[in-house]
């Protein structure tokens, strides 16, 4: 079929529209890029699809769908060997992930009262998601959270303890009259991040360490 047959009857309009339903930008991505078929067997299938979703939906169950956020740009983070993802990253994927199980349930559930036959077989050749699930909310609350474990209260003890003596290093300096006409400044400076002594010009050689800037 043309595409001035398909502008005739209206095709392109009825998709656009039709997108708009969509949960997600994943989904409408997809949708928009529907074409027309002319294979029957393709039709049919289709069709049995279509027609099994409405009757699970009119079936007065508990939606299995709903807004999360797209999901795509943070997937994409994941193909760089050592990326990492924020918090809110790790939540939509997680939410996602668990959206995906519950409609697993929720239709491996309602076919023993309801023909869902094709959409049983399409989830049965999607893989589980349970262990990411699992695994990202051992860390993160249904909200999204950080939850308080173990492991973080230890690594925030350590990072508390060595702040700590770095602080009592560098008012060891600055309390020495020693250092009184070697120091430009009596509290620490920051650069990139760190603490460090800002040292006279002409006098850089007095304290032992790295140089960080000239």
């Amino acid at each position: 079929m043309d595409k001035k047959t398909l502008v005739d009857l209206d095709f392109y309009k009825i998709r656009e529209e039709i997108s708009s339903y969509c949960s997600s930008e994943e989904s409408r991505f997809i949708f928009k890029r529907i074409e027309p078929v002319a294979k029957l067997e393709e039709i049919e299938n289709r069709k049995s699809l279509s027609r099994e979703w409405f009757f699970f939906l009119e079936s007065n169950r508990k939606s299995p769908f709903y807004s999360w956020n797209s999901i795509y740009p943070d997937l994409k983070i994941l193909t760089v060997e050592g990326s990492s993802l924020n918090l809110q990253q790790l939540y939509d994927i997680g939410t996602f992930c668990k959206m995906a199980e519950n409609l697993r349930s929720l239709v491996n559930f309602a076919r023993e009262e309801i023909n869902l036959e094709n959409i049983s077989a399409l989830l049965e050749k999607a893989p589980s998601v349970e262990s990411v699930v699992n695994s990202i909310f051992k860390i993160l609350t249904n909200e999204g959270a950080l939850r308080d474990l173990p492991r973080l209260r230890e690594i925030r003890e350590k990072i508390s303890g060595i702040t700590a003596r770095l602080k009592g290093v560098m008012q060891g300096f600055f309390s020495n009259q020693k250092y009184a006409d070697v120091l430009e400044s009596s509290v620490p400076v920051l650069r990139s991040g760190r603490q460090v002594l800002a040292i006279k010009a002409n006098r850089r050689n007095a304290i032992s360490g790295i140089v960080h800037e000239l």
